[in-house]
């Protein structure tokens, strides 16, 4: 897990992928970390949790996932805090090629507020 600091989560952004075939795994690990860093300059999240699918994994199906975490509670203001945020990234040659990761899916959530049992 990559944490600028505890901060309240109220959105997460779910990116759910696979490396693509003749990759190699250990360099894009690297790569993918200093990704996530650049990703958390953005200021859109504080923290990303990156996961790997556990067992058997049949053929087209997501192996990673990361988990982005957010202060902002609006989706559209997280999108377009990305937006400009990675607009910087591009200008500053900080956004890596996407050739090697082989999206599946990307999905906003938004924090529900549960009421505990009395």
């Amino acid at each position: 897990m990559v944490s600028k600091a505890k901060k309240t989560t109220n959105l997460i952004q779910a990116f759910v992928f696979n490396v693509a075939p003749g990759t190699d795994e250990k360099d894009f690990s690297k790569h993918y970390e200093e990704h996530i860093q650049a990703i958390l300059s953005t200021g859109a999240y504080h923290t990303a949790t990156r996961y790997e699918a556990t067992g058997l994994v049949e053929a087209g199906q997501p192996r990673f996932l990361t988990i982005y975490e957010s202060e902002i509670s609006d989706g559209k203001l997280l999108t377009e805090t990305f937006r400009k945020g990675n607009e910087r990234l591009k200008a500053e040659g900080r956004v890596p090629p996407q050739a090697a990761m082989q999206r599946v899916w990307s999905i906003q959530y938004k924090k529900l507020t549960v009421k505990n049992a009395e």
